[in-house]
């Protein structure tokens, strides 16, 4: 695994632009806070410092299976009004950063949620299969609650309280395949790939960027719920010759 430096949750880098921050900023060197706002540092560029990249590590926007409270899984479900609302605003906080790629989910609810925070087609959208969801195989497109008694009984109840417990039903993913995918993509991607660009966008689901945020920063699998993202949440990282520093993420959400 790369290296990690340490996680502060309330703050925020900007990547190679500008970028609002709630709060005091930690982070690395070649920055200056000006304000609520960090900035480049122009002298550690001058004296050739090698900036680190911004990636930008969202969740998609919510669709109507969202609102069901359906397992959708690697079910190819757009999304609905309320998520089209949620990518917008999505756009308008990272307006400050410039980015240069796009990592999506080949599910069309990440990429057109990549497509509106992006708001412009000169960006290219790399697809990437290691970003797909966890695979939840004949559980996909069941009812989270409208089932007690299947709820109650089938091996989502694990899946959400016990992870560490979970069985993989038929067709389905173990999460020893979905950390697999994850850490093979900050292999090659957030770690090697962003060597070539100042700020990448990644765009994916609940359970593969909890599996990709909780590797980075070393959480067990029992608590692999405790980073779950929001939909359109997203956490910021920092990478500076291979050395991962998440600076900001939105709060996490509940799970269901």
């Amino acid at each position: 695994m790369p290296g990690v430096c340490g996680t502060p949750d309330n703050n925020c880098s900007s990547g190679n632009r500008s970028l609002h921050i709630p709060s005091t900023f930690i982070g690395g060197p070649g920055f200056l806070q000006v304000g609520a706002t960090i900035v480049r540092d122009p002298l550690h560029i001058a004296l050739g410092g090698r900036m680190p990249c911004t990636v930008v590590l969202a969740r998609h926007g919510f669709t109507y299976w969202n609102a069901r409270k359906k397992m959708q899984g690697q079910v190819n479900i757009p999304l609905n009004d309320e998520g089209r609302r949620q990518a917008h605003q999505l756009h308008d906080q990272l307006a400050g950063i410039d980015f240069d790629v796009c990592y999506s989910s080949p599910l069309v609810r990440a990429v057109e949620t990549a497509r509106i925070a992006l708001d412009d087609p000169s960006v290219p959208i790399v697809k990437d299969e290691r970003l797909l969801e966890h695979s939840y195989g004949l559980l996909e497109g069941r009812s989270y609650r409208h089932t007690p008694w299947f709820y109650l009984t089938n091996p989502a109840n694990d899946y959400e309280h016990h992870p560490e417990r979970y069985q993989a039903p038929i067709g389905g993913e173990t999460f020893d395949q979905v950390y697999a995918r994850a850490r093979s993509f900050i292999d090659d991607v957030i770690v090697s790939a962003s060597r070539n660009y100042d700020a990448m966008l990644v765009t994916a689901h609940g359970g593969i960027n909890c599996a990709i945020i909780g590797l980075i920063k070393g959480i067990p699998l029992k608590d692999f719920w405790s980073v779950k993202q929001a939909n359109c949440g997203y956490t910021v990282m920092e990478v500076d010759d291979g050395t991962i520093t998440i600076t900001y993420s939105t709060p996490p959400t509940k799970v269901h």
